[in-house]
């Protein structure tokens, strides 16, 4: 019984892992594609007014 519980604890232990890295890689993807689109246009800067 305890070996079976050992298996089925590592089996989950290794979906979370696989899961984890899946998610963490994604949220990195999805924090550059941000930050990519929070930075200015520079061609809509230069229609602003006041803008040297």
């Amino acid at each position: 019984m305890e070996a079976m519980l050992r298996e089925w604890l590592g089996l989950l232990l290794r979906w979370i892992h696989i899961i984890a890295g899946i998610m963490w890689i994604g949220d990195s993807l999805l924090f550059m594609w941000i930050d990519s689109h929070l930075s200015p246009d520079p061609q809509r800067r230069s229609e602003v007014a006041g803008v040297t």
